[in-house]
């Protein structure tokens, strides 16, 4: 909006994210423009926590039961990790 060429949070700049469920053939989304922003800036908070849709690709391994999260941009990648385990380094395992 502010014709800058980056990214500013709304409501200086406007940005959305809309999903669909269960896309078939034809699926289609009508969108009227609103004032209800959602902040897509980028890159991901550093938290401890994921948030739905944070990151743009995700990947589960049913074996160890971890959650991978990943997006990149023309310098980094962001990788965000999610496991089962509690962290303790006295668990037996090593």
């Amino acid at each position: 909006m502010d014709e800058n060429g980056r990214y500013d949070p709304p409501p200086t700049d406007h940005a959305w994210r809309l999903e669909i469920s269960e896309v078939t053939e034809g699926t289609s989304l009508t969108f009227t423009h609103n004032t209800n922003f959602t902040d897509i800036d980028w890159p991901p908070a550093i938290d401890g926590i994921i948030s739905e849709g944070e990151y743009r690709h995700t990947l589960n391994d049913p074996n160890t039961r971890m959650d991978v999260y990943w997006q990149n941009d023309d310098t980094y990648i962001y990788v965000g990790l999610v496991s089962p385990g509690a962290g303790n380094e006295d668990d037996g395992k090593r």
